[in-house]
């Protein structure tokens, strides 16, 4: 690990060792409407199927997108209660949050819940051992393409093809706000 900055690059899943030549594709912050429902037509049209990182309080909001997302045969996972940034919480507090959410989102959706992306994917070694503690795996990225920046489609849809095989590919069905404890 790289101690002193804000990501603990060891014993985190940030690529697979697939099969066949596929990536995985990631989608953070949702569910979101206007978001989450194009990127699941899209999905379902390229007979695709994706991890969704889930925002347990866009999950209250929004149970039937989540519905949606379950009913599309694709992974569920915790991104969070919200989107506070770990790192300014004490290990305990990140522990007890960790296991509050995956039990609600668990709830909600129906699916076991093994997969955890810390906000920001931001972490220190006490935040990693704390996430790893509730018996989740923290999963980062090896790619993304900037969605989150006010660029073109066919602009951000140019950087996905330097994804290699079995990369993790950081996307965004929704953006996390204010209302979600963006810093």
């Amino acid at each position: 690990c790289d101690w002193s900055s804000d990501v603990c690059s060891s014993d985190l899943v940030r690529s697979v060792r697939p099969a066949g030549n596929v990536a995985v594709l990631t989608y953070d912050d949702g569910p979101q409407p206007g978001g989450t429902d194009k990127i699941l037509a899209e999905l379902a049209s390229a007979d695709a199927t994706a991890t969704f990182f889930i925002l347990v309080g866009r999950a209250r909001r929004h149970p039937g997108l989540l519905a949606d997302v379950v009913a599309g045969g694709h992974e569920i996972a915790l991104h969070g209660i919200d989107h506070v940034r770990l790192t300014s919480l004490s290990p305990r507090e990140v522990r007890r949050r960790t296991i509050a959410g995956r039990r609600e989102l668990e709830d909600l959706s129906g699916r076991p819940v093994r997969w955890f992306r810390p906000p920001y994917g931001a972490q220190h070694p006490t935040t990693w051992a704390a996430i790893r503690s509730t018996g989740m795996e923290s999963v980062v990225w090896s790619d993304e393409v900037a969605d989150w920046e006010d660029d073109p489609v066919a602009e951000i849809a140019a950087r996905a093809h330097t994804v290699a095989r079995g990369s993790v590919l950081l996307l965004h069905d929704g953006y996390a706000d204010q209302f979600d404890g963006v810093d």
